[in-house]
């Protein structure tokens, strides 16, 4: 026996199939718009602090006018020899060595706010092009006993070259400076499988203040070399 097609069950499948056409990951533009936001980009409206207007809450790098390293949003830096400063963009030559330095401070102005649980994790290219461009990226990531915004935050430096070059670690380079509470800083070793890898614990790590970053202006940071080797296909070219 058939069934009548009513204009009640044309509709109902055109619902249906209208939503499964939404629900399809590779319908292009059937798909649903869902507004979003990454975390780099909430880490870029995230609120900022001055000098002499600091907040009263634990916070990872937030105050634009530092007197030392100036806006701590752009924390990652690498050295210029010619310039004799840690700047954000460098192109890279060739057989030279570059130390890169990830700042971080907690702005707060009470000295019992601290930032807990603290990490830091950084990346750079195996290899850049001729005429090429990449980033050097690094991370931080903490909890905190109080507020905190955000959890997690990144920034970049931007290298270039002329030639090819493969970008090799130093080993025993990646080290940390970090208060000691006394307004010091301790010197620690990192282990590059955790700052490369995954995340390496930072801030002051002993006693009772494991992976804390406390409150106060002096900046800390992690730091590490890089190498900047010809490849096979440099060399093959010059010769």
């Amino acid at each position: 026996m058939k069934r009548k097609l009513t204009i009640h069950t044309i509709l109902a499948a055109i619902l249906i199939s209208t939503t499964l056409l939404c629900l399809c990951p590779g319908c292009g533009k059937n798909r649903v718009e869902i507004p979003s936001i990454t975390m780099a980009e909430i880490s870029e409206h995230r609120p900022t602090f001055t000098a002499d207007n600091l907040p009263n809450y634990a916070v990872f790098n937030s105050v634009v006018d530092h007197p030392i390293i100036g806006d701590e949003r752009q924390f990652v830096r690498v050295y210029d020899s010619a310039g004799n400063e840690y700047i954000d963009s460098v192109e890279l030559q060739p057989n030279q060595l570059y130390e890169v330095r990830i700042y971080f401070v907690n702005d707060a102005t009470d000295a019992s706010k601290k930032l807990i649980n603290t990490y830091c994790t950084a990346s750079f290219p195996d290899t850049i092009a001729q005429q090429g461009s990449a980033v050097i990226t690094g991370v931080l990531k903490c909890d905190a006993d109080t507020f905190i915004v955000p959890e997690k935050t990144d920034d970049s430096i931007s290298i270039t070259c002329s030639t090819e070059l493969s970008l090799k670690y130093v080993v025993n380079s990646a080290q940390q400076y970090s208060t000691t509470g006394t307004n010091k800083l301790d010197f620690t070793k990192i282990d590059p499988e955790d700052l490369f890898g995954n995340y390496a614990s930072i801030g002051y790590l002993r006693n009772d203040y494991n992976n804390t970053v406390l409150s106060g202006t002096e900046p800390q940071y992690v730091t590490f070399t890089l190498f900047t080797e010809p490849t096979a296909s440099t060399d093959s070219s010059t010769s």
